[in-house]
């Protein structure tokens, strides 16, 4: 899969989803802690993503920390047609790329190895998945440092970086 892979994917299911809703729902999930280095980036990500102010009625946005699972009763109530988690992940080949963006399908999420979480997220979207028919994505960034007092690495930052700019661009044409 190519890096931009992640964002063909993204731009197509968003498409796909509102030619088939006039008003679709969106939920993003900052996933991580914060304490841990590189596994901060989703939670950064969703912080930024609010204070952009790309509010619609249809986009809800969660700083989840590193507890997911927490938010479910808000993310039932808010009702989405797709959840998009967003989560620092570990290397996954032996020749680590930190920075790289993978689109991980919901029923790939078992083989992800959480880092901080207590409820592995495959559990977490399946639990989503069956209560609301919704579909589910993640977005993991592949990160380097995992260390308690650790900034995101530099790799993690252009990542976040530019997730965000793909997320408002996508999102800003609502």
């Amino acid at each position: 899969m190519s890096r931009s892979s992640w964002r063909a994917i993204l731009e197509s299911r968003w498409k796909l989803l509102k030619e088939s809703k006039p008003d679709p729902r969106l939920a993003v999930i900052g996933i991580g802690n914060e304490l841990w280095g590189d596994d901060a980036a989703g939670v950064m990500l969703a912080r930024r993503l609010n204070a952009k102010d790309l509010s619609f009625d249809g986009l809800l946005i969660i700083d989840a920390g590193p507890a997911p699972e927490n938010y479910s009763g808000q993310i039932r109530r808010f009702r989405p047609d797709f959840v998009l988690l967003i989560d620092a992940i570990r290397p996954g080949s032996p020749v680590a790329a930190p920075g790289r963006i993978k689109w991980i399908e919901i029923s790939d999420l078992d083989g992800v190895s959480a880092l901080t979480h207590g409820m592995p997220l495959s559990v977490l979207g399946e639990f989503l998945r069956a209560q609301l028919g919704c579909s589910i994505g993640l977005l993991g960034i592949e990160g380097a440092v995992f260390t308690l007092a650790e900034d995101l690495s530099l790799p993690v930052k252009a990542s976040v970086k530019k997730i965000l700019r793909e997320l408002t661009a996508l999102f800003s044409a609502e």
